[in-house]
């Protein structure tokens, strides 16, 4: 049996803490509250509008950005092309 090097992350456990005061981290927070305020379902684009007017920095690509507020907020679902929701845990 082979032993594993505890200092070499895994590709099978790819999930990471977010690092907190980076820009994506400030975009994913005022994206969180957008959708907290909005009820029902919200484009991505009206989504990007809103966090570069709040927080003054551009997103380069929307489809990323969100795929990883996905991955580490999984109460936001992706409900149809472009649309995204945030679900209340039951």
């Amino acid at each position: 049996m082979r032993k594993t090097n505890p200092l070499i992350v895994s590709s099978l456990n790819p999930r990471r803490k977010p690092r907190l005061g980076t820009k994506s981290h400030k975009h994913r927070e005022v994206a969180l509250k957008i959708l907290r305020d909005r009820k029902g379902e919200i484009r991505g684009s009206e989504i990007q509008k809103e966090i570069e007017k709040e927080t003054g920095m551009s997103i380069r690509n929307m489809t990323t950005f969100m795929q990883g507020l996905l991955k580490y907020h999984p109460e936001v679902e992706k409900t149809y092309r472009g649309r995204y929701v945030l679900r209340k845990d039951k």
